[in-house]
């Protein structure tokens, strides 16, 4: 339903907004009171863990439990850092092998998105924990023991749940099942009181939009406030993604100009790098000792490493990374060389040249800059000309090293880029001012297309009647209209199927184009009209969640939903009629397996006799986990391909049905051996799609990999193929950590696929690959 008026009780009833910018890496808070007529809104810089002199809007997004008890956390936000500093300094002198009672978590918001298989490792990779439970923690524990008793300090009286509006931020390249996941965790952390709360209670509040709603005021507050027709683009820097969002003030609003767009390309990404630098200067071997047995010494590695990364301004020089004092003792200890490190009485630092600077920043900051043309070109394509402004902020927009990038790159006469005083606190000071004031954003644009299919009479097509289509601008709360009638004088119910597509125009139903968000099942039982009994039908655009309304005529009876992905499909809950049999989707499910010399390695061996006798390696391990995953297929109606690949791929199995002779009969034939070749996979996957004719099949492309490559040009024959089958998708999983992470995660990203990580072993490898079965549904 729409948002109730000003005038009603429940929302009288409201004292504060709150928002929270739950982020990635940094997580902070703000809150407005009702009653305050200027809107102040105040933002917590003084954490009470923080390390001396630390000012800042945000804490960290780090969880730390016992070894003995993960389902209850003992610290979070900085104190999990101090816990396990502490440790270090209360460890003998004479033990320099590390054991901690701690479990570390962090980064872990990110995996809501990217990981199907809903599981964070801690920072050890020792063990894993469900992504929503950690999620859930971090918001009760934020809510219980920061904001709560910070805000009733002030009230000077308890305050209850019913009393608050909640804004929570999500980034805008998130969909519409991963901003649920968040609301049903704010109910379990106890924020809200329902999973069903009204816009009164909770807000979803995309990051650069309310990035957007602060940047307008900045600039008023600096005496430039926008003026009329002039627009502009955010550019939102976090720790897991960057998100753009184009907006031209009008009238004292904002109107959306084009789609939003972003990338996972955030500050987090950095890390990755730098760990492959570490690699690069200590070895492999070295590393994942530095992780396993010296916990402590890794995380304040990381620690001083996440210090040089804010503060680097040039990546044009060699800098120095200091080292705990505990860092030497190790070397010696694992016996490593490292020209690039320097310890002696007066230093202990680690040289990080000007080369391996450019290879940290560079990936994101080329994504980042791409991402930011390919918007500025929407633009011009909609409106004729460029933005006034860009505005750059969240906490990797403070880095001086990105702004200076972009502002290189699009500082002009016409676009002036702005970098806010505090770019980290824009997200969620902005989130606040639109929990007061949601109208100041009053349209925006249809990130997907939206219908009913609809059966016409006297026609055996099933037709996709659109409601809005892709790229169309919609009023916040519009509501747009359809009447359905009745096809037969004594219907009893009318099903209401709903899909979406990334289409901008779709004219008949074809699940391999779009699927299946929800339905309503409408009962019409009073048949005395006949054939000339309605149902209107009413979508809601325009905010967080698409709100459907369905009414029958006759009765008056209105049936409501709310698109919100508890599962793929929402289903009216005063529905009477019995669910029709979901009709099983068909996939082209192709298997692009690495047998390249690296497979050969016996560290991960397959459990079942028939593999061991033959394959006792990574290989066999692969095998069995195939086998395990098409034995949970077999009864389907897929069918599938495999293309074994090193130095060449070979296509040994093509277009069959789904069966586990594809391990049995064919893949045993094939062992290890050779190099990689990752353009030839994806020429080899053309070649199969284009003589393809099983066109109602969806093709899915299991790409898996344990080596480290370069860019041979694979990325770019994949682009090729996703314009040419837009239905594609290709998931990509990586046996072990000694892999290009950021190639493989452009393939997953150019492939609209997943990206996972399995753990050198059977049992992981088995779990990776089950894990995706829920996306072939």
């Amino acid at each position: 339903m729409l948002p109730s008026t000003s005038s009603d009780p429940i929302r009288l009833s409201k004292k504060v907004v709150i928002s929270i910018d739950f982020g990635t890496s940094r997580s902070g808070y703000c809150y407005s009171f009702k009653t305050d007529s200027k809107k102040t809104r105040v933002k917590n810089n003084e954490w009470k863990d923080a390390p001396k002199g630390v000012r800042y809007p945000k804490t960290l997004t780090h969880l730390l439990y016992k070894k003995d008890n993960l389902k209850k956390p003992v610290a979070w936000g900085y104190s999990p850092l101090e816990l396990i500093s502490q440790e270090m300094e209360d460890a003998s002198d004479d033990e320099i092998e590390q054991t901690s009672q701690y479990f570390h978590f962090k980064n872990f918001k990110m995996g809501l998105f990217n990981n199907p298989s809903k599981m964070c490792s801690d920072t050890t990779n020792t063990v894993q924990k469900n992504v929503g439970e950690l999620v859930v923690d971090y918001l009760r524990l934020l809510y219980m023991e920061e904001i709560k008793p910070s805000i009733e300090k002030i009230l000077r009286c308890p305050l209850e749940t019913s009393q608050i509006t909640w804004c929570l931020t999500v980034p805008a390249i998130w969909k519409d099942e991963h901003k649920a996941a968040m609301r049903i965790a704010a109910y379990e952390a106890g924020l809200i009181s329902t999973k069903e709360p009204s816009l009164d209670d909770f807000k979803i509040v995309l990051e650069p939009e309310g990035a957007a709603a602060y940047c307008m005021e900045f600039q008023a507050m600096k005496g430039s406030a926008l003026r009329e027709g002039q627009s502009f683009l955010v550019c939102d820097l976090g720790g897991g993604t960057v998100d753009l969002t184009c907006h031209s003030y009008t009238k004292g609003k904002l109107k959306e100009i084009c789609d939003g767009d972003g990338g996972d390309c955030g500050s987090t990404y950095l890390d990755e790098r730098f760990l492959h630098y570490l690699e690069e200067c200590f070895g492999v071997e070295f590393v994942n000792a530095l992780k396993r047995k010296y916990a402590q010494t890794y995380l304040e590695v990381m620690k001083n490493w996440e210090k040089l990364k804010v503060s680097t301004k040039t990546i044009d020089a060699d800098v120095q990374l200091e080292m705990p004092n505990t860092f030497p003792a190790i070397v010696e200890e694992e016996g490593v060389v490292c020209p690039k490190y320097r310890n002696n009485r007066r230093h202990n630092y680690l040289i990080i040249t000007k080369e391996a600077l450019q290879k940290i920043y560079g990936p994101s900051m080329s994504q980042t800059a791409e991402l930011v043309s390919s918007q500025l070109e929407k633009v011009k394509n909609n409106t004729g000309k460029t933005v006034d402004f860009i505005f750059i902020v969240g906490g990797f927009g403070s880095s001086e090293v990105i702004q200076n990038r972009l502002k290189s790159l699009f500082s002009s006469a016409s676009t002036q880029v702005v970098v806010p005083t505090e770019p980290a606190e824009a997200v969620v000071d902005g989130a606040a001012l639109l929990g007061l004031d949601d109208s100041l954003i009053c349209t925006r644009r249809m990130r997907l297309t939206y219908g009913v299919k609809v059966n016409m009479k006297g026609s055996k097509e099933e037709i996709f009647d659109t409601f809005v289509s892709f790229g169309q601008e919609v009023e916040v709360d519009q509501g747009i209209e359809r009447v359905y009638k009745a096809q037969r004088v004594n219907q009893q119910a009318m099903k209401l199927v709903f899909y979406a597509t990334k289409l901008k125009s779709l004219k008949v139903v074809d699940e391999t184009k779009c699927r299946k968000i929800g339905q309503i099942i409408v009962d019409m039982k009073d048949t005395t009209g006949g054939l000339n009994r309605v149902v209107v039908v009413k979508m809601y655009f325009g905010r967080s969640e698409t709100k459907v309304e369905a009414l029958e005529k006759t009765s008056g009876k209105v049936y409501s939903a709310t698109i919100k992905y508890d599962g793929e499909i929402f289903v009216s809950e005063d529905s009477s009629v019995p669910e029709e049999e979901h009709a099983e989707s068909m996939n082209h499910i192709i298997f692009a397996n690495d047998i390249s010399g690296s497979m050969s390695c016996s560290d991960a061996t397959p459990s079942k006799d028939f593999l061991r006798r033959s394959h006792n390696n990574r290989v066999g391990a692969l095998y069995e986990a195939c086998y395990e995953f098409i034995a949970q297929r077999e009864s389907s109606q897929d069918i599938c391909s495999c293309i074994l690949h090193h130095h060449d791929s070979i296509l040994i199995y093509e277009k069959q049905p789904i069966s586990t002779s594809l391990v049995k009969d064919y893949m045993m034939k094939y062992n290890a051996g050779g190099g990689n070749n990752f353009k030839n996979v994806f020429l080899r996957v053309g070649e199969v799609l284009a003589h393809n004719d099983h066109s109602n099949y969806k093709p899915i492309v299991l790409f898996m990999t344990d080596g480290v490559w370069h860019d041979d040009g694979g990325p770019q024959v994949l682009e090729g193929l996703m314009q040419k089958y837009p239905d594609l998708v290709v998931h990509v999983i990586c046996l072990g950590n000694e892999i290009n992470k950021e190639l493989m995660q452009r393939f997953a990203t150019i492939g609209r696929g997943t990206f996972s990580v399995s753990g050198i072993n059977l049992g992981e490898l088995k779990s990776t690959y089950l894990s995706l079965l829920p996306l072939l549904e």
